[in-house]
């Protein structure tokens, strides 16, 4: 038998080993809790955005999706779970905001 296929069938032994609960050099579980997602409202939607000052127009940019969309969303509920994900994460850290929006301002010179 080739180099190759005993270190394939080594791997292979190995991983039977480790999910059997058997220890293996160099084998380490990690196990995560995710935290649930939390379905958001259409009012829930609304307050935030206003909380931060985006307008629905910011929102959708920031979420990918149209201002309509988001308009849509604000009376009925989002229904996305990827977005509110995006919109549980804003609300748990509003620092993320600063990372997703750059805000520019405009210097406007008048006639002299």
């Amino acid at each position: 038998m080739s180099k190759l296929f005993e270190g394939l069938k080594e791997s292979v032994m190995d991983a039977g080993k480790f999910f059997r609960g058997e220890d293996v050099s160099g084998m380490t579980l990690h196990t995560v809790n995710i935290r649930p997602l939390e379905k958001k409202t259409g009012k829930d939607l609304k307050k935030l955005r206003e909380r931060f000052g985006l307008s629905q127009g910011v929102l959708a940019e920031i979420v990918g999706v149209s201002r309509k969309t988001v308009e849509s969303w604000e009376h009925g509920g989002v229904s996305s779970k990827p977005v509110a994900r995006i919109l549980q994460l804003i609300e748990a850290d509003p620092k993320i905001l600063g990372f997703l929006v750059e805000e520019k301002h405009k210097s406007v010179v008048g006639n002299m």
